[in-house]
């Protein structure tokens, strides 16, 4: 879909926190300090391989740390936390090592602000940890 803009960009007037979360104005520019305000960016984003025993992200955004609570359970706390508990989590993960299908399902436990518990399960429904995780999490901070 192309978007038609509405009225001349302003090389003045850089867009603020409240313009990026409102999503509306094309008249503004947007810079790097204020782009993951949009509703449209990534939160939160955490990439780790839950088989390697502690866990060290291998990227991280806004993510201070991700607890291994069990086999399949993480806790990851938010460095800036969302102004609610109603976010978005979503998630990926796969096997390598040839047991475990590439497949997953993935429920989000207790949710807060400032954390969430992600439980990572096999097909067969067994908490399981995963060499590729991923978890994505949108929503307004």
């Amino acid at each position: 879909m192309r978007r038609v803009m509405q009225g001349p960009l302003n090389p003045t007037r850089s867009a603020v926190q409240a313009d990026q979360e409102a999503g509306t104005s094309s008249a503004v520019f947007v810079t790097p300090a204020v782009q993951q305000s949009h509703p449209s960016a990534a939160k939160a984003i955490v990439v780790f391989n839950g088989t390697s025993g502690a866990i060290t992200p291998l990227f991280a955004f806004n993510v201070t740390t991700v607890t291994a609570n069990a086999a399949g359970d993480y806790t990851v706390q938010f460095i800036t936390p969302f102004s609610t508990s109603g976010y978005a989590a979503i998630a990926t993960a796969e096997s390598t090592g040839g047991n475990i299908p590439d497949q997953l399902s993935v429920a989000s436990g207790t949710m807060l602000a400032s954390s969430v518990r992600m439980l990572t399960r096999n097909p067969g429904g067994t908490l399981t940890n995963f060499d590729h995780t991923a978890f994505v999490f949108y929503g307004d901070q």
